[in-house]
């Protein structure tokens, strides 16, 4: 996946859950050394993502870009909330500075405040990670304008089968647990947790 995107720089990797998208675009930021914007819909993706640069590359919190409310601060390596960047596109100066751009879940991308951000974004580097780019409406062929044609796709019953990745297995346990916290996952894990070590 690495070695694909960096010849073609502007492309979509399709591959499914759990196959390794946001460990393929971390270390394509890191191998082609330029600074980087990380477009993000979801503050539950922000936190996973920020986690994941901290663990892989090694960056303390505050060497992270941040782009997410009234946060702003520019680095090389710059996690951005749409729905911000949206609001508060990027400036002139802060464009000149991204030379890759990269996005996870890119099917979104055909809505249209979605494509509005990514349009004013000037990086020459594009990458999209979806699972799947197709869209019921489709209005897929909004992704592609955007980020360009599916480079590679990554079959996840390929890598299952291959010993890559493990298939999940559900068990179901009832318990007396009850949350209203069904809109943000993060939250809802915590709670399960707690409510389990208590």
């Amino acid at each position: 996946m690495i070695d694909v995107a960096t010849r073609k720089q502007t492309c979509l990797i399709q591959a499914g859950t759990a196959t390794g998208k946001t460990s393929v675009g971390l270390a394509l930021i890191a191998k082609l050394k330029r600074p980087a914007i990380i477009v993000l819909w979801s503050s539950a993706l922000v936190r996973q993502w920020l986690e994941r640069i901290e663990k892989k590359l090694r960056i303390s919190g505050k060497e992270i870009g941040l782009i997410q409310g009234q946060t702003r601060r520019i680095r090389p390596i710059t996690v951005a909330m749409q729905a911000t960047l949206f609001k508060q596109p990027l400036t002139d100066e802060e464009n000149d500075y991204f030379g890759i751009c990269l996005s996870d879940e890119t099917q979104r991308a055909p809505a249209s405040t979605y494509s509005v951000t990514y349009d004013g974004i000037r990086a020459a580097c594009r990458i999209g990670l979806t699972a799947d780019y197709k869209r019921k409406d489709q209005k897929d062929f909004l992704t592609r304008d955007l980020f360009g044609e599916v480079a590679i796709n990554i079959d996840r019953e390929r890598m299952v089968e291959e010993g890559n990745i493990v298939d999940v297995e559900i068990r179901v346990i009832r318990t007396r647990f009850n949350s209203n916290t069904w809109g943000d996952y993060t939250k809802l894990i915590d709670e399960m947790v707690t409510n389990r070590l208590s």
